[in-house]
């Protein structure tokens, strides 16, 4: 996953600002289903986007960009770095 890359399509539904002008749009946004190294089958929900349709077919191409699936068994990063 791509988190990025993935960030740049919520800003692109207007959940993040390009510029500090720029209004947000509270409603827009993802919930991820899964996590890096789970393993999934075909049909397996990925995430949940928050969007209208017309919002939802600008970034759907981002969004599967942003997301590779394969055979290799991937390790999950740790959830915490490190604690400041």
């Amino acid at each position: 996953m791509n988190a990025e890359e993935l960030g740049l399509a919520v800003v692109e539904l207007g959940g993040g600002r390009r510029v500090a002008t720029d209004s947000i749009d509270f409603s827009v946004g993802f919930e991820m289903l899964v996590r890096i190294g789970d393993h999934v089958d075909v049909g397996t929900p990925l995430l949940n986007v928050f969007a209208d349709d017309v919002k939802f077919e600008r970034v759907k191409s981002l969004i599967e960009a942003a997301i590779a699936i394969g055979s290799d068994k991937v390790q999950s990063p740790p959830l915490i770095k490190r604690l400041v």
